[in-house]
């Protein structure tokens, strides 16, 4: 997988917001079923754009993202170039195909140990089915606790 940053951010500010779009990507907890899940920024070459706007279009284009998503957190970051797939009016998502084969992610049901960084240092082991949820549980007990959450980075463990 190949980070774009560089790229991007040697386009002109014009050429970066005529390429913004929003996407989702759906969460790996649900096999990434549907079109719903995480949404991120994203931007299109001018080409990509322009099948992206057709809203009889269905098939798939390349992104380069613009956040950090929590959904693969460590593995999809600002600058990671990804294929997405389009559903005409409704909002594009993350292709499935592509995901199951670039990214990292347990069968339905598997869980992993999973090391949560945040908070200038802080860290917790999680036991998970997905980096999604493993943050998610850290993200509660800190609300719970009444700090502020700052994500720093997660590590997978070996089991």
């Amino acid at each position: 997988m190949m980070n774009k940053t560089d790229f991007y951010m040697s386009l002109t500010n014009e050429q970066q917001r005529e390429g913004w779009i929003k996407f989702n990507i759906p969460n790996p907890e649900n096999g990434m079923r549907g079109i719903n899940g995480e949404g991120v920024w994203g931007w299109l070459s001018p080409e990509d754009k322009e099948k992206w706007a057709d809203d009889k279009f269905t098939g798939k284009i390349s992104a380069i993202l613009l956040n950090d998503p929590l959904n693969f957190a460590g593995q999809l970051m600002i600058g990671s170039e990804v294929v997405i797939q389009c559903h005409g009016e409704n909002r594009p998502t993350l292709d499935v195909e592509w995901a199951k084969e670039n990214l990292m992610f347990p069968e339905e049901g598997e869980e992993r140990n999973y090391r949560v960084f945040f908070n200038g240092g802080k860290s917790a082991e999680v036991r998970s089915s997905s980096i999604y949820n493993a943050i998610r549980a850290v993200l509660k007990d800190t609300y719970e606790n009444g700090e502020p959450f700052a994500l720093e980075g997660v590590e997978t463990l070996e089991d």
